[in-house]
C-alpha cells in the first residue's frame, strides 16, 4: 500500500488515524483496516490511535436544519497532539481545503506529518479546485499519497511525492479487522440496498464465526 521506509517511528511517536465519518457506515470498511494495518506495523514502536475527523465531513452539517449543531460543534482536531496524522477516503474533492486545510497547516507548522491513504478524487485536472489542492500540497506536502483507483493516481502522480497506485483498503477488512469470520457453504454473500429499504438480516455467531444467515426483505 505504501512504502513503510518513509515512516520513521520510536516509542514516543503518536500516529493518529482518522476514523469518524459515521454518516456513511461504509467508511468504516476502509478506515478500520488502515488503523489495524498501521498498528500491526508500528504498534510495538509507537502509539497508534483513532481520532475524529473534520466536523463538517464527519457529520454533514451544512444543511439549514443542522446549523445549530454546526455552530456548537467542538472541533477536537485543534487539540490533537500527534506526530503523524492519517486521512483517508474520497476527500480530495472541492471541499478538501475547507475540511482539512486549517488542520494540515497546524500539523505542518508544529512539526508533524500527514499521510493520505485509500483516497479518491473525481476532480478534473484543469479545474480550479484541483489546482488549488496541488498548490496547497506544494506548500504543505503530505508524507505520501496512496490512491484507491487509477483515475486518482493519474491525477496526482508526478505532482505529489511518494504517490502510490493502490486499492481501497476496504479490501483488507476481512484480513486485518478482528471481526467474526463467515462460515457458510457459499463463497460470497452480497446484499445491495442502496436505493431500497434495508432488509432484516439475522445470523448466529458462535466461536467467532458467522453462520446460519437469514435475510427477509423489508
Amino acid at each position: 500500500m505504501i512504502d513503510n521506509r518513509i515512516i520513521k517511528t520510536n516509542k514516543e511517536t503518536n500516529i493518529l488515524v482518522e476514523n469518524s465519518t459515521w454518516n456513511n457506515v461504509g467508511d468504516g470498511f476502509y478506515q478500520f483496516p488502515i488503523f489495524y494495518l498501521l498498528e500491526s506495523m508500528y504498534g510495538d514502536s509507537s502509539n497508534v490511535a483513532m481520532i475524529d475527523g473534520p466536523v463538517e465531513r464527519a457529520f454533514r452539517v451544512n444543511g439549514k436544519s443542522k446549523k445549530r449543531f454546526k455552530d456548537n460543534a467542538f472541533n477536537i482536531s485543534n487539540i490533537y497532539d500527534g506526530d503523524l496524522y492519517v486521512f483517508s477516503g474520497p476527500i480530495l474533492g472541492s471541499g478538501f481545503l475547507d475540511h482539512y486545510g486549517d488542520t494540515i497547516r497546524r500539523i505542518k507548522n508544529t512539526g508533524g506529518s500527514y499521510l493520505i491513504l485509500s483516497s479518491h478524487s473525481s476532480l478534473d485536472k484543469s479545474s480550479k479546485e484541483f489546482n488549488e489542492i496541488i498548490e496547497f500540497f506544494n506548500e504543505f506536502p503530505p508524507l505520501g499519497l496512496a490512491t484507491r483507483d487509477r483515475y486518482t493516481f493519474n491525477l496526482f502522480n508526478g505532482l505529489v511525492d511518494n504517490c502510490y497506485d493502490g486499492i481501497c483498503c476496504a479490501f483488507y477488512t476481512y484480513l486485518l479487522t478482528p471481526i467474526p469470520k463467515l462460515d457458510t457453504s457459499k463463497k460470497y454473500i452480497t446484499i445491495s440496498f442502496y436505493k431500497n429499504f434495508e432488509p432484516e438480516i439475522f445470523m448466529d455467531i458462535e466461536e467467532e464465526s458467522i453462520s446460519n444467515i437469514r435475510i427477509e426483505p423489508y
